[in-house]
């Protein structure tokens, strides 16, 4: 997750993107590339000052995504009843409210240039009453045979009681197909967060390799 931005922004506090209890529909294709998915979710822990009647994680969400040609966009939104952002990558950062929901909105388009690369944008802001966390990033992948090369550069800020802080972010990622459902990879990325007032830097950098085989 470090070193793209719009991640860091969805995410929960615990670093999960999925919802337990979520029921999705998708609506029929009437217009061909476009699909459109809606749905609702039931969480599992009693809200904060609340009785059990109602749930942090209770939500609902959609989607609308539209692919042509090389073009591919997607726009979707999430509200949450009583849930905060991820803090295990950002110091300053909005919490979960008895009187808020958290809103996230997503926003990603991508162009595939004739096969010659793919060029991305993605655009991502989780609202909590009057904070946020916002981040934007920038892309572009390179396919060369049985390998392919990537990076993405994102810059971003965020807003959690008094505080604000400046958001960067980037990532490098390579590729290389070993066989048909074999693949090696390898990852740099790096983040850093400073308040308005030059204090409470955080930089975070991860390296990552392996080798991931579908059966």
């Amino acid at each position: 997750m470090v070193g793209s931005l719009p991640l860091i922004v969805i995410v929960d506090a615990g670093g999960d993107v999925r919802r337990s209890n979520q029921v999705n529909f998708s609506l029929p294709q009437f217009v061909d590339g476009l699909s459109i998915n809606v749905g609702k979710s039931f969480g599992e822990v009693v809200k904060l000052g609340s009785s059990a009647t109602s749930n942090s994680g209770d939500g609902t969400n959609y989607s609308i995504s539209y692919r042509t040609g090389g073009f591919a966009g997607t726009i979707a939104s999430e509200t949450l009843d009583n849930t905060g952002s991820f803090s295990g990558a950002l110091l300053n950062v909005p919490t979960a409210s008895t009187t808020n929901k958290k809103k996230t909105s997503v926003t990603g388009l991508s162009y595939n240039i004739s096969g010659m690369a793919k060029v991305s944008y993605t655009n991502a802001k989780s609202v909590i009453g009057t904070n946020a966390v916002k981040g934007n990033s920038f892309g572009v992948s390179v396919p060369l045979g049985a390998a392919s090369v990537a990076f993405e550069a994102g810059n971003g800020d965020t807003k959690g009681g008094a505080t604000t802080s400046k958001l960067k972010a980037s990532q490098m990622i390579l590729n290389y197909s070993l066989s048909k459902r074999t693949l090696t990879y390898f990852r740099q990325g790096s983040q850093t967060e400073t308040t308005s007032a030059g204090t409470n830097g955080l930089k975070i950098s991860t390296t990552a390799f392996g080798v991931m085989h579908s059966f």
